[in-house]
């Protein structure tokens, strides 16, 4: 019996129930009790107008969070085969939801048979590749078990050593992945094309200008169509769709709004070599022991793993919207949509009975509202009411109050802002934020990017340091804090607030 103990810790946009249930499968994994000795119980998924909100059993998530940091810090986890599994699982993941794989040249000469094979193989391989990122979200997304445990280390050592350093930036150094991201590989070019335009041109003030500068030289425009070959795919997320010229040159045109481009340019240039000497150093002037250097080590890889995770994911995502595109095709009246909101064994049930498993008119009711019940191994999907209502009455409810002006959360990265708020809540929001707001949301994710360039400061309810908001504010070196819980209930898009990431608060001063 479903507890009623629920806390929503994610809420996201872009999703659906097919995507969803492929990173719930790794995640409600009998592997979990073989290698760590404890279960993931429970989790709901409440899918409505593209946009999901997913709750777990609030104890045994924290059960969950804190058995992974006393494993981590005893050694009785090895972290270092988390690292290999991760690794690894992601590169099977992407090998077998390959072209390649099938067989084929495309999804259209495929046999219904061959492609419940593929199928069948590409999801074994995708849900263990999430089997393998849950501990770098568990150990701390909501409860902040390890973030918690990291602020206790840096606070002790710095007292301790009588040293002149923040606690959130010799976290942020300390906790920074050493290992090369593609984000990080296509963050490079981009600052270099925005280097040399502004060398060239100097202030840049529209998009349109941006491309006719880039148009002005023809190796310009080789290196951009390039980096939008490689790298298009990234951000694919759940849905897509892949990012286009346009995307680029939009990107590009929100770097060249800093002035500090050229600094911008050379440290993205120079990070991987300078984040390991500037970490070696800070662990010297911290004095940290063998193991409080081992727990910032591991706080850095997963969040590599992470991202690394998310990247993988959006390969794989693309390739399974091609699939099921082509599956669509062979039955009438069904679309890509609709199947997105089918269950992974429906699909297969459908390819091999090659009849409809729901009706039609059911599976347009779950793209309206729908609810992904898991609980241990087992799952199921309510729809209408139902869904609901079951939703809703497992949660604890948590209060926030409009008259509240201040809130705090954790640090993700340092620093200060005072802008306008703009609440963000799914794809169709992100037109909202202008340069200078702050941007508030649940969670971010890659489908953000073109408002977190615009926006002076992140604040969001949920995350770790491991965030796609943490990892992106390094990256940007824009103010952030995370794990608030309640900013996008306390604040309302117009509110004028002060955002001061070095104290973790953030403050309404306009009312």
């Amino acid at each position: 019996m479903l507890s009623k103990i629920h806390i929503v810790i994610n809420e996201e946009p872009g999703i659906n129930l097919f995507t969803a249930q492929n990173i719930l499968d790794g995640f409600h994994t009998k592997k979990l009790k073989n290698t760590f000795g404890f279960e993931f119980s429970e989790s709901l998924a409440l899918f409505e107008g593209g946009y999901v909100r997913w709750s777990v059993n609030k104890d045994n998530w924290w059960e969950i969070g804190q058995k992974l940091l006393e494993g981590i810090k005893s050694c009785e986890i090895d972290f270092r085969l988390i690292h290999r599994g991760a690794i690894s699982s992601c590169e099977e993941a992407l090998k077998a939801s390959s072209l390649q794989a099938l067989g084929k040249a495309n999804f259209a000469d495929a046999s219904n048979l061959e492609l419940v094979k593929f199928l069948v193989t590409a999801w074994e391989k995708s849900t263990e590749m999430h089997y393998w990122g849950f501990t770098p979200v568990a150990i701390d997304y909501e409860h902040h078990m390890l973030s918690n445990e990291l602020l206790r280390i840096a606070k002790s050592r710095i007292a301790e050593n009588k040293l002149d350093v923040s606690t959130s930036g010799a976290i942020n150094i300390l906790t920074s992945p050493s290992q090369d991201t593609a984000a990080m590989k296509e963050n490079r070019r981009l600052l270099f094309l925005a280097n040399e335009i502004t060398k060239k041109f100097g202030t840049i003030n529209s998009i349109e200008a941006t491309e006719n500068a880039i148009n002005s030289e023809a190796d310009w425009i080789i290196f951009l169509q390039n980096t939008v070959d490689d790298f298009d795919i990234y951000k694919y997320e759940y849905e897509g769709p892949r990012r286009s010229w346009g995307d680029f040159i939009e990107l590009v045109y929100n770097l060249l709004q800093h002035e500090d481009i050229e600094n911008r340019y050379l440290e993205a240039m120079s990070y991987i070599h300078d984040i390991p000497i500037k970490k070696k150093d800070l662990v010297q002037k911290l004095s940290l022991t063998d193991q409080e250097e081992m727990i910032f080590a591991v706080a850095a890889d997963f969040a590599y793993l992470k991202t690394l995770r998310m990247e993988t994911r959006s390969l794989i995502n693309d390739t399974f919207d091609l699939c099921l595109t082509e599956i669509a095709s062979r039955f009438e009246g069904l679309t890509l949509n609709d199947l997105r909101y089918y269950t992974f064994e429906e699909v297969i049930k459908l390819l091999n009975s090659n009849k409809l498993p729901i009706l039609l008119s059911e599976s347009k009711q779950r793209r309206q509202k729908c609810l992904y019940v898991a609980e241990g191994y087992k799952h199921k999907v309510l729809i209408g009411k139902d869904a609901e209502k079951l939703f809703d009455d497992a949660q604890i409810t948590i209060d926030a109050s409009s008259e509240v002006t201040e809130i705090s959360g954790h640090v993700a990265c340092l620093g200060y802002a005072r802008g306008i708020v703009r609440i963000i809540r799914n794809k169709s929001d992100i037109g909202k934020v202008q340069k200078g707001d702050v941007l508030v949301a649940s969670a971010t994710s890659p489908d953000y990017l073109p408002a977190m360039h615009k926006a002076c400061a992140f604040v969001t309810d949920q995350g770790g340091i491991s965030s796609h908001a943490s990892i992106v504010a390094r990256e940007m070196k824009k103010p952030c804090i995370i794990g608030t819980k309640v900013a996008t209930k306390v604040f309302k898009d117009g509110d004028l607030v002060e955002v001061d990431a070095n104290n973790g608060t953030v403050r309404r001063i306009n009312g």
